[in-house]
């Protein structure tokens, strides 16, 4: 299992240190933190189904499924599970936003 530790350390290391862009600094924080985004998924929800026809409805009832079933049963338990330590609490060196 160690091969599979390292692995991820370096996933991580790679993302996080060589694939930084100022721009994403900016935008992340505000959208990850934003009280506005649960109103514009709803938002963009009901347009799918108002103006989206057929398509817009089962595409809307698929991701409601895929995001149901897979955080809920699937993320949630296993993170639970694990109960690993975030990456950037763990690994030294890691770019990390000051707020």
């Amino acid at each position: 299992m160690h091969w599979l530790e390292a692995l991820d350390t370096e996933l991580f290391r790679f993302f996080n240190l060589r694939l930084i862009n100022p721009g994403f600094d900016v935008v992340m924080p505000f959208v990850s933190g934003n009280v506005f985004f649960y109103p514009l998924l709803l938002l963009a929800g009901v347009l799918l189904v108002w103006k989206g026809g057929a398509r817009g409805r089962v595409f809307l009832v698929m991701a409601l499924l895929v995001l149901g079933i897979g955080d809920g049963l699937v993320c949630r338990n296993l993170k639970h599970a694990f109960e690993r330590p975030r990456p950037f609490v763990v690994i030294p060196d890691v770019h990390r936003l000051s707020f």
